[in-house]
């Protein structure tokens, strides 16, 4: 399987595959200790159309200017039914709003935009499927043992946590994986 980790950062954060024989390529825009490839998101990418079996977008869609022109070059360079893994903060996270780079803030259905049946879909020609969608209560650190017993929960009905409970208690991550449709 062909994947790119693309904002992969420095060497330990890269995506690591369970699968040896898996061909893992970072990309990012600085010069960092984990890119394979030197690349602007938010331009053309160099890979062929249809390039890669699966993309690992892990914490960087937040700082893009132009997310559906980001999410279009995504689309072209994956395969048809390739699988896009992203994890961006969510809108009520305080990781959102820390980061003076962050350009943007997601909610748990954002990424419906792309689906084919959606309605308000004209905004991109990118056209994927939601196969899994979480939210993650607690991005690292001590209490990260709190998404055991939370997450299931909080997952049951992510409509019903975002309206009425997510005011009062907040989540740190959104992971969305979705098939590429060509």
């Amino acid at each position: 399987m062909k994947i790119l980790d693309i904002g992969c950062s420095t060497i330990d954060r890269k995506y690591k595959s369970s699968n040896p024989k898996d061909k893992v390529i970072g990309l990012d825009k600085f010069h960092v200790n984990g890119a394979d490839v030197l690349a602007d998101l938010e331009k053309t990418l160099p890979f062929k159309d249809n390039s890669f079996d699966m993309i690992i977008a892990s914490h960087v869609l937040e700082h893009t200017n132009n997310f559906f022109s980001v999410m279009e070059e995504i689309h072209r360079i994956l395969k048809p039914k390739g699988i896009l893994k992203v994890w961006v903060p969510h809108f009520s996270s305080n990781l959102a709003y820390t980061n003076p780079d962050h350009k943007r803030f997601f909610a748990a259905y954002t990424f419906d935009h792309f689906k084919p049946e959606n309605i308000e879909n004209y905004y991109s020609k990118a056209r994927f499927n939601i196969r899994k969608r979480k939210l993650i209560i607690v991005h690292s650190g001590i209490f990260y043992f709190l998404n055991y017993i939370f997450n299931p929960i909080i997952n049951l009905r992510i409509p019903f946590f975002e309206k009425f409970i997510n005011p009062f208690i907040r989540v740190d991550d959104i992971y969305v994986e979705m098939e590429c449709i060509k």
